[in-house]
This record gives structure tokens, sequence and C-alpha cells, in this order.
């Protein structure tokens, strides 16, 4: 269960509490009337978080270990232009040091179109995309920050691709052709973004990882960074502070160090 969901069935149950408690006149007076208030409150935060009334879906909406299982997104809204919104904690670069570090993919007939990840050995980002006469266009962004968490929006068209880094746009991309778009079905597995695919991210964390159906606005890549990491309250309470463990032998430290949620 991730912490979106836990602090879900906690803010759920205050509700249901609070309602007793009000309904069976356990409290009276001014108590009674803050208690009301309160209530009205959460329950709004609860129905604005069911996104019932979203072009968006949620795939993340607070930090996970990038090297862990992650469930796909497998339901929304496919369209031609849409945009996807994430945030990475990168703590190093050498895990699977060599080896592409995956953030999000999703593959069409075999086709890896979008796919965001960390360069082999560079620090940068890079975004693969399929054009429809099947070209493989590559983004590269570099200077990625370690240790601190960084928003990434890319937006994607037939015109252009924009790719924002905490909020700020700093690539236009002008595909040769129309993005690849196959003929396929509501339902389709190939429809699936998958998330650190295989357990094969990063060293680090992921967290608040949206699609968007339409092509974002500048102002809606801002907005989203200025919301920051986590979308939950109890998210946020508890991935204020991280902590690590660190092996030494003979005084001398064994790899890198391992870090809790």
């Amino acid at each position: 269960m991730d912490t979106g969901t836990f602090s879900m069935i906690i803010f759920g149950l205050i509700v249901i509490i609070g309602i007793y408690l009000i309904t069976t006149d356990s409290v009276e007076g001014r108590p009674k009337l803050i208690l009301i208030v309160v209530i009205s409150i959460i329950t709004i935060v609860l129905i604005i978080n069911l996104e019932l009334f979203s072009n968006s879906k949620k795939i993340l909406d607070s930090p996970v270990s990038a090297i862990s299982s992650i469930s796909p997104l497998t339901k929304y809204q496919y369209t031609a232009n849409y945009s996807l919104s994430t945030w990475i904690y990168v703590n190093d670069w050498n895990m699977f040091n060599g080896g592409q570090k995956e953030i999000i993919k999703r593959t069409l007939n075999g086709k890896s179109s979008p796919r965001l990840y960390l360069d082999s050995y560079e620090n940068q980002l890079n975004i693969d995309f399929c054009t429809g006469n099947g070209d493989l266009q590559i983004i590269n962004i570099p200077n990625i920050n370690t240790q601190k968490w960084v928003n990434i929006t890319c937006c994607f068209s037939d015109s252009n691709i924009d790719t924002y880094i905490n909020g700020k746009l700093v690539d236009t991309t002008i595909p040769n052709n129309s993005l690849y778009t196959p003929n396929i079905t509501e339902g389709d597995k190939q429809l699936n973004f998958e998330i650190c695919p295989n357990g094969i991210g990063f060293s680090g964390f992921i967290s608040n990882t949206y699609y968007h159906n339409y092509v974002l606005t500048p102002q809606d890549a801002w907005n989203i960074y200025k919301k920051g990491y986590s979308n939950n309250m109890l998210g946020n309470l508890l991935n204020k502070y991280n902590a690590s463990i660190t092996f030494y032998e003979n005084q001398n430290q064994v790899g890198s160090p391992f870090y809790i949620m």
C-alpha cells in the first residue's frame, strides 16, 4: 500500500469518526462547530484527490523507491497529444553504472514512445519518442541535479515537444513528422505506462507522477512545480526527512548509503 492510499484511509476514518461525534451530540457548542469545519475541509480534500473531474491520471502521489516494484498506469484516455509530469530524487549516479536508468516508458508495437531515462554515464536526462515515419528522435537535457528533488514535465504534440525542468522551459524540439500513433484499442496492454520498469530505475526516489491527456501550458508546468513532490498531506509529513544506513568494513564505507523512507 502506498503512502497516498494509506493517507486516504486515515483521513476517511477521521471523517467517519467526526461525523459520528457530530450526529450523536458527543460534542457540543463551539467544539462542535470547529469539528464540522474540520470535517468539511477534509471531505473536500478527499473528493479533490479522487480526481473525478480531472483530465489527468495519477500514477504516484508520494515518494517511493525508484528500484521498487511500481504498478504501471493501465487505464487512461489515450490521446495523440499528451503530457507527462514526474518528480525524481537521484541519490547518486553509481547504481546500474553503465546502464540506462529508466524513469517512464511506454512500449507500442516494439517501439518505446515515449521513454524517459537517465543517461548511462553523463548527468543527463534523455527522452526518446517515435514519429509516424518510424524515426526515433532523442532529446537530451543535461545537468540533472543529484540529492535534490527535480520536477520533469514533458508535453508531446505533433508541432513541438516541450520539456520543463522545475517549471521552466529548457527545450523545445520540433519533430520531423507526426508522433507515432499506432492503431490500438482501449485496454490494450500496449497503453501501459511503466514506471521504473522491472525495478531498474535509479538510486533514489520517484514521486507525484501524472499522465495528462492534453498539452500543458507553461503556467501549468509552473503550477505543478510549485505544488511540490507530494500531493497528499500525510505523504509530505512522512517524507519530510530521509534516513539512511551506511555499511562499513574495517572502518571503510562499503557501497553507497541505503536510504529508508
